[in-house]
């Protein structure tokens, strides 16, 4: 009896090894075996103990369809187990979904770094994909109307458009300052200087379209959500190759199955871009950002060795996310050793 009531009593933790060893357990059986307890810290009787996860990213040799290398990628301060030193009861902790929405933010993070390097080093190459894949964006249209009418009445040209339409247009068209590429007076929006040289330098309006859609790409490439409405999903299938290789270190291929399953991923309602898939690779092909190459008699996909080099260095932009990957090559005893939190 005394034995069971013992186990029915949390006792005090004295000591960080104490408070890991609980958070660890508590991680264990709610989080799964992927996060792990980070250092301990004593404040005001509350044992602090972040929550650290080292995602594992299985890198398959796509020639052999094995896999042939695990790297983790590292997330700290995924969240926080609070417990109380005086009885070690638990005072705080993230719900389940919390923490995997922590992760995923990561992940995105990731994502989105890539996307930006990717559209900054390929500006010119995007730029040339055919016109009608973009044609129907905001941005085209304000750069269209400029270009042609050399003016664009915010009350006029946009006063039949609905209020969501007429935000999103107003949007596009403050990103477009902000790379001086437009300039407005009141809502008179009119070409800044940087359009006015772009469009001095080009022989046609659609030629002077590309060079200034070339341009907000590579300044603007903080506003990634902009380009993407741009792009679609030649950014998805260029970037999904670039990602792989920089997680890899080196270029790679990737087999179209493998970009397909990419694609599904992050357009789960819209079956037709898998569909559209083939025309996006050979899009992409055509002007430069990517290339195919025969493997086993199969057709497989891969970055340009130029373009892969140009995004490793953008130092500015990768910065921030380099802790996360390449991380060093991990055996499958590392990836348990990793799992249970040592």
């Amino acid at each position: 009896m005394p034995t069971i009531q013992s186990r029915l009593v949390e006792l005090p933790i004295k000591e960080k090894q104490e408070a890991r060893k609980k958070a660890l357990e508590l991680i264990r059986n709610t989080y799964g075996n992927i996060p792990y307890p980070g250092e301990a810290v004593l404040e005001e009787g509350i044992w602090k103990v972040p929550i650290i996860a080292r995602y594992p990213r299985v890198l398959v040799n796509e020639a052999e369809n094995i896999p042939e290398k695990v790297r983790f990628m590292v997330f700290e301060d995924l969240g926080r187990i609070e417990i109380f030193a005086n009885n070690g009861k638990i005072k705080e902790k993230p719900t389940y979904w919390q923490l995997q929405s922590s992760i995923k933010d990561e992940l995105e993070l990731i994502q989105t770094a890539v996307w930006k390097a990717l559209v900054k080093v390929g500006a010119n190459k995007f730029s040339n994909l055919p016109l009608s894949e973009h044609m129907h964006t905001p941005i085209g249209d304000v750069l269209s109307q400029l270009l042609i009418n050399n003016t664009l009445d915010l009350e006029v040209d946009l006063g039949m458009l609905n209020e969501e339409d007429r935000t999103k247009y107003v949007h596009n068209i403050e990103n477009l300052q902000f790379v001086g590429l437009v300039r407005r007076i009141g809502d008179i929006v009119e070409p800044d200087n940087a359009l006015i040289e772009i469009e001095r330098q080009s022989d046609t309006v659609s030629q002077a379209l590309s060079n200034s859609l070339a341009y907000f790409f590579e300044k603007g490439y903080e506003h990634i959500g902009t380009i993407k409405q741009v792009l679609g999903p030649h950014l998805i299938v260029t970037g999904s190759i670039y990602q792989r290789a920089i997680e890899y270190g080196e270029v790679v291929f990737l087999k179209t199955k493998s970009i397909e399953d990419i694609v599904r991923s992050l357009y789960p309602s819209q079956p037709q871009k898998i569909f559209k898939l083939p025309r996006y690779l050979v899009q992409c092909a055509s002007v430069g950002l990517i290339e195919k190459k025969i493997v086993a008699g199969e057709n497989v996909w891969c970055g340009k060795e130029k373009i892969f080099r140009g995004i490793m260095d953008e130092e500015e932009i990768l910065g921030p996310i380099r802790g996360f990957i390449n991380r060093g090559v991990s055996s499958a005893a590392t990836m348990v050793a990793a799992s249970s939190g040592q």
